[in-house]
């Protein structure tokens, strides 16, 4: 089991970072929109600030005025990046058959979009493992090329708060836990600027593999949230020692 740093020892030196004493909508903003995969309707009331954390909510829904079964939330940074570390301290939602996600996507465009991302995703049929995934759509967003590997843990991720990281290099990128490198992937590394994104939501059971994916989904595990308490970013000259992969 990896020892997580503590809340108080942050990174320091970074060029850019959130410790969410506001959802400042200069740098952030709510994300409404939902895809085939994804059983919640995804409203603003359920990405909020409290307690000096992100706080994204996932729930049964209740209006019939919505289509989904279920609501949820993400926010997404109103600034993009290129290549660099990017450091969260987290805690998934404990929500059975949902994910949560800390993730880097580039910009969407409303036709042919090549959709390119790097994820770190918590799944919710089985809450001591970590999806690792690069995505690249090709073809004008025809041809889906995916690398994706799931890792133990070693611990239950929605226990405590854990430090979680992105290396997104030119040639590769590396993810560590709680500032140990666990994994390494050279297939289908983004070139685009990418946006960091956090989201938590239900799988839509209906959907091809969503149950073999996620799980089942256990109502009693609802609702549930995932909390954010801060997020780092250093460009490559300025990678802390703590983060120089021993892979």
């Amino acid at each position: 089991m990896y020892a997580a740093p503590p809340s108080e020892a942050a990174l320091s030196g970074a060029t850019w970072s959130e410790e969410f004493e506001s959802l400042e909508l200069t740098r952030w903003e709510v994300q409404l929109y939902t895809f085939p995969a994804n059983g919640c309707n995804m409203l603003e009331s359920h990405a909020t600030v409290a307690g000096s954390r992100l706080v994204l909510r996932v729930d049964r829904n209740t209006e019939a005025r919505l289509p989904k079964a279920f609501n949820g939330g993400e926010v997404g940074s109103t600034h993009f990046f290129k290549y660099g570390l990017f450091v969260v301290r987290m805690k998934p939602a404990l929500a059975r058959g949902g994910v949560s996600s800390f993730y880097l996507m580039n910009q969407w465009q409303p036709k042919n979009w090549e959709h390119r991302e790097i994820d770190i995703e918590f799944i919710g049929n089985n809450l001591r493992a970590v999806q690792l995934t690069t995505h690249d759509f090709q073809d004008g967003g025809r041809s889906w090329k995916n690398a994706s590997s799931t890792l133990d843990l070693g611990f239950d991720a929605t226990a405590d708060f854990h430090e979680y990281a992105i290396l997104w290099m030119k040639d590769r990128v590396e993810w560590f836990v709680d500032r140990r490198a666990i994994h390494r992937e050279t297939r289908y590394v983004p070139a685009d600027p990418l946006q960091i994104r956090m989201n938590v939501y239900m799988g839509d059971l209906r959907e091809p593999g969503v149950v073999q994916w996620l799980g089942a989904v256990d109502l009693s595990t609802l609702p549930a949230v995932s909390e954010y308490e801060w997020i780092r970013y250093f460009p490559l000259e300025a990678i802390p020692a703590a983060y120089t992969s021993k892979e």
